[in-house]
């Protein structure tokens, strides 16, 4: 298959002097787009074997991860293949005009006209790098693995192969998923977030982005008026607006969304999304008397609320509150909810609850073949799931870590005032596993982030969550994968830096 994976390594070598680790795009990301360069220039034939990620992280100088992220990229992408036994080879689709330096510009080509008017849309779009890729502790709230319930979730796993009938594997599942695992949820929802619901209402996926992907496809029209909060969660808007959408920001505060900003929009809008239970990112609760503000707005407009109930699980002061769901006596309320913040990366489950006037369209959309192949989880995935719930695995787990991560950030409370004094104010009614903070010091956020970066902690921007460019030095601090000592140790090493 062309040249051995020496001549090839040679060849990668001369990408370790363009790649820069102060950058501030990820080193997944500058391999992808020297790699793509190579291929684009016929250095890589189509077809040739690729050296493995073993092999080029060695030669690089640099971490597998960070090479198995690059060769992710690229195979989404098409630029190479991978052959599960054989290895990685560079894609045969490459020579495409797409794919080459000489290639006629986009907007010339014949595949330019037959895009779908979502997809122009999607191309309009601004592409804002995520700042996450090289901070996993920070890449979607992803949980501890020390806190993972790797043994309780081995015993359900190994029970369901000893005690499953082999032939049920066959079994296609409904448009919404298994459902005994929909009524666990749902006997779930009843105990944790006062949210009273059948299993018919709730529809089950493999990916906790899934379905605020799927509803927005659903309900949101090009040209629709969608509120969202301001600053917010970055990926809601991106969908949004690549399905045409006009965004209107809405500022929010302490208590959450401020929904008198409501009255001031002169135009009809088709959606509200909030994450009430843990504003993202500031962590703030929306108030109970919000909470019945925002329902009475809604109703009086004729608008659907999405409620991501987003970190619902860690609230570390006060009380929590019902879900707005819980809280709505009609039909405009569809809820998120998902466990990417308590079983990933044992597993990723996302699931929606609708009102009953949405789940036959919903339902016609799952049965669609594509959609169901992507949308759903793989049968043993839903009975083990199943299991791990009825047996009370799940909830066990959550107070256990909920005790574990509130101590975390009472102690991380106690580090921030005694290291740093008034220099920080930090969002004191939080919850989750990071906290939002804001740097009153002359030092600029890039010397903030580099000195954090030095002090072993974990801290990103927060520009890409607002609307309109953001707070000057306001970050997210991850907290609950360092035990107290270790957090105490480095906070007061990145007091330290700062101040020399």
């Amino acid at each position: 298959m062309g040249r051995d994976e020496k001549d090839v390594l040679v060849l990668c070598r001369r990408l370790a002097c363009k790649l820069d680790a102060e950058s501030e795009m990820p080193l997944y990301r500058q391999l992808s787009d020297r790699l793509q360069e190579l291929i684009a220039d016929l250095e890589f034939m189509p077809g040739e074997l690729m050296p493995s990620t073993r092999a080029l992280a060695s030669a690089l100088g640099i971490s597998r991860k960070t090479v198995c992220r690059c060769y992710e990229d690229l195979l989404s992408r098409g630029f190479i293949k991978s052959q599960s036994g054989v290895g990685t080879f560079v894609g045969f689709g490459t020579l495409s005009p797409e794919n080459t330096k000489d290639s006629t510009p986009s907007s010339d080509r014949a595949v330019g006209r037959r895009l779908t008017k979502y997809a122009e849309t999607l191309m309009a779009c601004a592409i804002e790098p995520s700042n996450q890729g090289d901070l996993p502790e920070l890449h979607f709230g992803a949980p501890p693995v020390s806190e993972l319930p790797i043994k309780a979730w081995r015993q359900v796993l190994l029970a369901q192969l000893r005690n499953s009938d082999l032939t049920q594997f066959y079994y296609d599942t409904e448009p919404f998923g298994y459902l005994p695992l929909r009524t666990a949820i749902a006997s779930y929802l009843m105990r944790s977030r006062a949210l009273r619901c059948k299993p018919e209402q709730i529809v089950v996926f493999s990916h906790a982005l899934s379905p605020l992907r799927l509803f927005a496809q659903l309900v949101i029209e090009a040209g629709d008026s969608v509120v969202v909060e301001n600053p917010g969660f970055p990926f809601a808007r991106k969908v949004f607006e690549s399905l045409g959408a006009k965004l209107i920001p809405v500022p929010v505060d302490q208590d959450g969304m401020c929904v008198d900003e409501l009255d001031r929009i002169d135009e009809t809008v088709r959606v509200i999304y909030v994450t009430p239970s843990h504003q993202d990112p500031t962590g703030a609760m929306m108030s109970l008397a919000r909470r019945k503000q925002l329902l009475d707005w809604a109703k009086a407009k004729n608008c659907l609320i999405l409620e991501d109930d987003y970190d619902c699980e860690f609230r570390y002061t006060g009380s929590t509150l019902p879900a707005l769901m819980a809280l709505a006596d009609g039909e405009n309320v569809v809820y998120v909810g998902d466990m990417w913040k308590t079983l990933f990366p044992l597993i990723n489950v996302g699931y929606l609850v609708l009102p009953a006037n949405l789940v036959d369209v919903f339902s016609r959309a799952q049965s669609s073949g594509w959609t169901k192949a992507s949308t759903s989880l793989p049968f043993f995935d839903q009975l083990a799931i199943t299991a791990f719930m009825n047996e009370g695995f799940f909830e066990r787990h959550l107070r256990k870590t909920k005790a574990t991560y509130a101590s975390r950030y009472r102690n991380f409370v106690l580090g921030i005032t005694r290291f740093f004094g008034g220099v920080v104010e930090y969002a004191k009614d939080s919850g989750g596993m990071q906290v939002l903070i804001r740097f009153k010091i002359p030092a600029s956020a890039v010397e903030i982030l580099k000195t954090a970066k030095d002090a072993g902690l974990s801290l990103i921007p927060t520009q890409p969550y607002y609307v309109d460019g953001g707070v000057e030095k306001e970050f997210l601090l991850a907290f609950v994968m360092l035990d107290e000592s270790e957090m105490m140790v480095r906070l007061e090493r990145w007091a330290a830096c700062l101040k020399g």
